[in-house]
C-alpha cells in the first residue's frame, strides 16, 4: 500500500518510464531503412513531404514475401495509391495545396463568360412526352440524368430525363425548347 506522496510519485515515474521503454522497443532503429522488415509505408503515406515513388517502393518491398491479411493496411494503401498516382508530379512530389484552385481562378479570369451568360433566370419549358397536367400538375419534381454538349456550338446543350423529357438550348441556357 502506498504510504505517502513520494511512493505515489515513484510508482508513477516507474510506470511512465516502463511504458516508454516498451513503446520504443517496437520502433525500428534509426539508420538505413529496411523496407522489407518494417511497414514504413504506413507512416510515409500520411506525410505530404515524403516522395510518392519512395512510399510505393517501401510498400512493395514490405509485401514482397507476405500474405495479405484482413486489417493489415494493404487495401487502404492501394486506395491511397489509386487516388494519388495520377495526381502527383512526375518526380513523385505531391502538388502544393491550393494549386488546382489557383489554376481554376486563373482560367476563369483569362476566359470570361459571354456577356449576359449568368444573368437572369433560365426559362424552362416542358416538352413531354407528357405534360405536367397529365400526372397531377406537380411542379419542380423529376431528375435529369443526361447532359450533352454540341461538339462545335458551345451555346447548344441537350438535357434528358429518365421518364422521357428532353430539352435543348441554343443560347447557353437562357431559354430552353424543343429540338
Amino acid at each position: 500500500m502506498l504510504k505517502n506522496r513520494f511512493d505515489l510519485l515513484l510508482l508513477s515515474a516507474c510506470l511512465l518510464f516502463g511504458g516508454l521503454t516498451a513503446y520504443s522497443q517496437n520502433t525500428p532503429a534509426t539508420g538505413p531503412k529496411d523496407y522489407a522488415s518494417y511497414p514504413y509505408w504506413m507512416h510515409m503515406m500520411q506525410d505530404p513531404y515524403v516522395n510518392f515513388h519512395e512510399t510505393q517502393k517501401a510498400f512493395y518491398a514490405y509485401w514482397a514475401d507476405r500474405k495479405v491479411t484482413r486489417g493489415s493496411g494493404y487495401k487502404p494503401f492501394k486506395r491511397w495509391e489509386y487516388f494519388w498516382q495520377p495526381r502527383v508530379n512526375p518526380d513523385g512530389t505531391f502538388p502544393e495545396a491550393g494549386k488546382v484552385c489557383r489554376e481554376y481562378n486563373k482560367y476563369v479570369q483569362s476566359n470570361p463568360l459571354p456577356a449576359g451568360f449568368k444573368t437572369g433566370q433560365a426559362a424552362w419549358r416542358e416538352l413531354g412526352p407528357r405534360k405536367r397536367l397529365d400526372y397531377g400538375g406537380y411542379l419542380g419534381i423529376g431528375r435529369v440524368n443526361a447532359v450533352a454538349f454540341h461538339p462545335t456550338d458551345t451555346a447548344t446543350v441537350y438535357v434528358g430525363a429518365p421518364n422521357g423529357g428532353f430539352w435543348i438550348t441554343h443560347d447557353g441556357g437562357r431559354t430552353w425548347g424543343s429540338p
